[in-house]
């Protein structure tokens, strides 16, 4: 049996789920079929509300979730996918502007959502994990 990495003991409330997608226009096959699909989801067990937002640049990921941060104060309650591609030193990469986004200034505007959102917030991001027969894949 696998080892617990982390043991959440408290809940928390999310009413809408916000797909942030910021991909190469040759890789939005896989993408769009994820969304599509989990939209499908959201809206039969719910209505679950769903919307998809497109970033190309840094300073619009900043701007989008800075508006996000605005309607949490009035009670959104968000779960985020990134569905991009990023660094693990340069952070998140935004097409097709070929920006990154820091680490550390996502950080900061995602600490300024999860506070408006009074620590209601789920950011989901995903690596690709490579093996030697894949090397043409880039990590997420």
């Amino acid at each position: 049996m696998a080892e617990t990495i982390i043991d959440l003991t408290d809940t928390f409330d999310v009413n809408t789920i916000i797909w942030l997608r910021s991909l190469p226009g040759d890789e939005l096959g896989p993408s769009g079929r994820m969304a599509e699909d989990v939209e499908t989801l959201a809206r039969a067990c719910g209505p679950f509300p769903f919307e998809e937002i497109v970033v190309t640049s840094s300073k619009e990921m900043l701007a989008v979730l800075s508006d996000l941060a605005e309607r949490c104060q009035s009670g959104l309650r968000p779960i985020l996918p990134f569905d991009c591609h990023g660094s693990e030193d340069d952070g998140l990469l935004l097409a097709p502007s070929g920006e990154y986004v820091g680490w550390q200034k996502l950080a900061d505007a995602l600490r300024a959502v999860n506070v408006a959102a009074e620590n209601n917030v789920c950011c989901i991001f995903w690596r690709l994990l490579r093996t030697p027969s894949d090397e043409h894949l880039v990590d997420y």
